[in-house]
């Protein structure tokens, strides 16, 4: 799997997804179900600075739209195509790739510069087949209520209520894999690891077979 974690010259490092944000409760709800509570560690102040590893060194990300036009991780012309976002028509899709929205809304510069490494560092998939829908709900939200990424992301966090989750980033102490390995364990034999699935078909029946039944 992915979702694990390591300790390499006294770091603890993940290999996927490298936490979750609190804003969305499930997670978090999950490690307290499965008595791992005590582990979770919000990230340091500093984690609000983001970073791309280039051939020249590291650049820090933009931290809010604006400052994508200051960025020298684009060019003019995909500066200009990002400051369009707030005029382009809402999709139509019932949901598309994170590449295909962030194409669609800023332009192919930005999707190939940020969306895609930003995909490969919450769940390390890639962006083209990742369910824009499941890993940024709240920007299709955006889009869908405000007809912008941008003017929607401004005017839901002007509606957030003062008690509401901040949406922190949060991990565990010993990474990540700290959560899969105790839910594995808290599973059991219902789950098996280091198979590969061939189709859904099999694993199904051989879920069926487990519990003793027959498959009609």
């Amino acid at each position: 799997g992915t979702a694990t974690s390591g300790v390499g010259d006294g770091f603890t490092f993940d290999r996927g997804p490298n936490g979750f944000l609190t804003s969305n409760p499930s997670t978090w709800q999950l490690a307290h179900d499965l008595g791992i509570g005590q582990a979770l560690v919000e990230a340091a102040p500093e984690a609000k600075r983001r970073y791309l590893l280039l051939d020249r060194g590291l650049e820090a990300l933009p931290h809010a739209p604006p400052s994508l036009l200051g960025t020298p991780l684009l060019s003019a012309r995909g500066k200009l195509r990002a400051a369009r976002e707030p005029f382009v028509p809402t999709g139509t899709a019932d949901d598309e790739s994170v590449f295909a929205f962030f194409e669609r809304r800023f332009g192919s510069e930005v999707a190939t510069t940020f969306a895609a490494p930003m995909v490969m560092g919450i769940t390390s998939g890639d962006a083209r087949a990742t369910s824009v829908r499941s890993v940024f709900p709240t920007l299709v939200r955006a889009e869908q209520e405000f007809g912008s990424v941008i003017k929607g992301m401004m005017a839901l966090r002007k509606q957030r209520a003062p008690d509401a989750p901040s949406g922190r980033l949060t991990s565990l102490r010993g990474g990540m894999g700290v959560l899969t390995s105790a839910l594995a364990s808290a599973l059991g034999a219902r789950v098996q690891l280091g198979h590969c699935v061939e189709s859904l078909a099999d694993a199904f029946a051989a879920a069926v077979q487990r519990r003793g039944g027959t498959l009609a």
